[in-house]
């Protein structure tokens, strides 16, 4: 079924400068595909005052300069300064970060950024994994962390019209999303039963309305939970806070010939729920 387990990324690439950047400005079609943009290599190593920008690409479609800033360890506030530092110093429209992992706190300065920048500038937060395939062979993929406001994910965008025929030509699908989340309405519980994509996995689980705190909606879920727990037989809930009751698959959501087990999984996750829902609130409904 090409489940992933992730392993070190210096398993493949022992060093940034010399193994990772080379590989990297090689291959950024493979970035290109996950950022839904057409990158042409421009150089690596750029000077950009005192520093030294570690890969600068070109955007096809509108011949703007991209920055790319790489990283094999943890994202760190020095990596984020030299970013915003190559972005301003050679006039780039848009920086990608790359790296295995973020805080927190640095993916709410990417935020912040890309709310408060004109539209003429973007910033992405890229995390970078490794996976063994069948072979064994140590296979990249990418995954966007953080985004520009009106960034697609055109890969989700796809997988959705194989899984849902239809959803989105309703008119309640909102176009400013990432097209990550597909969610359905639970009308009298107040809440929503949402399909999650991303490149490594697909989830499900449950959520109140867009802004309301943790708190809010484990009130309305705290009813079911026990018995959500006994339907799923022991499979058990992602760990952490999580009133949200969320199951995961994890799968190359990239591989086409996953499409169709992603999708049964997704439906009987979904019939799952609605046996303990739906006798007291009645079927679910698209929002």
């Amino acid at each position: 079924m090409g489940r992933l387990r992730r392993v070190a990324v210096r398993d493949k690439w022992p060093f940034e400068a010399k193994c990772f950047t080379p590989w990297l400005s090689a291959n950024l079609d493979m970035l290109s595909a996950e950022l839904g943009m057409d990158l042409e290599f421009v150089d690596t190593e750029v000077e950009a005052g005192p520093y030294k920008a570690d890969i600068v690409a070109r955007n096809r479609r509108d011949k703007s300069l991209v920055i790319v800033e790489n990283q094999l360890t943890h994202a760190d506030s020095r990596h984020l300064g030299q970013l915003l530092h190559y972005h301003v110093r050679l006039e780039a429209r848009t920086s990608v970060w790359v790296a295995p992992g973020f805080w927190g706190t640095n993916l709410s300065v990417i935020r912040w950024l890309n709310n408060n920048s004109q539209k003429s500038s973007g910033f992405f937060a890229v995390r970078v994994g490794v996976y063994p395939d069948l072979t064994s062979n140590l296979v990249p993929a990418f995954e966007v962390i953080e985004h520009p406001r009106g960034w697609k994910d055109r890969r989700a965008l796809e997988f959705w019209g194989h899984a849902h025929p239809g959803f989105f030509h309703r008119p309640g699908f909102s176009e400013e999303s990432s097209y990550r989340r597909l969610r359905h309405m639970v009308e009298e519980a107040q809440l929503h039963l949402v399909w999650y994509y991303k490149p490594d996995a697909v989830r499900v689980y449950l959520t109140g309305q867009r802004g309301e705190s943790d708190e809010i909606v484990f009130a309305r879920v705290k009813p079911y939970w026990n018995a959500l727990k006994c339907a799923f037989d022991g499979a058990g809930f992602m760990g952490g806070k999580n009133p949200r009751c969320t199951t995961q698959l994890s799968v190359n959501t990239h591989d086409r010939g996953n499409w169709k087990i992603m999708a049964a999984w997704l439906r009987e996750q979904t019939k799952t729920y609605q046996s303990v829902l739906r006798p007291k609130i009645g079927a679910l409904k698209h929002d």
